[in-house]
């Protein structure tokens, strides 16, 4: 398959960062344009033509647009299956696919629950008690993950090598840590798997690059 394959993302977003380790774990050739969420450019005229929720990612490959992230990731593993890494090799698929798709739980409890809420919500309209509710509930899901990590064995989230299943999971997990989560002492067998894989290829040549140059956030360094 040969196609023009052209990615519009924005920096730290998960969804935008599940499809570029993908394209980076398939060595796909790609074009790409970074777009500013401060600037609102994902509204621009530019993407509401090929997605008219004016989100990122926005994703085309040849004439085809998908703009689900996991649709996107699943569909180049399926059109891609002897490039690259395997992401999902039929003797861990069921695995695989159950951790990939249960990884959005670390999304709704971080991203949503909190990051989103602390964002948008003045802070003298804030809810105290619903937010230490929702940090115990993050810390709840986090703590179910590092129990899976034991239960593996592997340095991997579902299987004894690198999938679809950390290609999800990870940037969630690292978005945690960017937003002050204190990984090392609260889940010492995530931590490992955090460490460990940013130092894989794929991770850090998509790394969001405005994450190099600025501090992490505190939001949740008391969780």
């Amino acid at each position: 398959m040969s196609q023009e394959i052209f990615l519009y993302w924005g920096s730290g977003s998960t969804p935008c960062w599940r499809i570029q380790l993908v394209l980076e774990e398939k060595n796909l050739q790609y074009e790409q344009k970074l777009l500013s969420f401060e600037k609102q450019e994902h509204k621009s005229e530019e993407i509401m033509k090929l997605n008219s929720r004016g989100q990122l990612p926005t994703f085309k490959i040849g004439d085809l647009v998908i703009n689900e992230s996991i649709a996107a990731c699943l569909y180049l593993e399926d059109n891609f299956k002897t490039q690259g890494t395997c992401l999902i090799p039929k003797e861990s698929q069921p695995s695989i696919l159950q951790r990939t798709f249960e990884a959005l739980n670390l999304q709704k409890f971080c991203n949503e629950n909190i990051v989103y809420y602390v964002w948008r919500t003045p802070i003298e309209k804030q809810d105290g008690s619903l937010l230490i509710q929702k940090k115990k509930d993050l810390n709840v899901e986090l703590e179910r993950w590092e129990n899976y990590l034991a239960e593996q064995k592997t340095e991997f989230i579902a299987s004894s090598q690198f999938s679809m299943a950390d290609v999800i999971f990870f940037p969630q997990l690292a978005f945690c840590v960017r937003m002050g989560y204190p990984l090392e002492s609260k889940c010492p067998k995530l931590f490992k798997y955090y460490e460990t894989l940013r130092k894989r290829s794929s991770i850090e040549k998509s790394w969001p690059p405005h994450w190099k140059n600025t501090q992490n956030s505190t939001m949740l360094s008391d969780c």
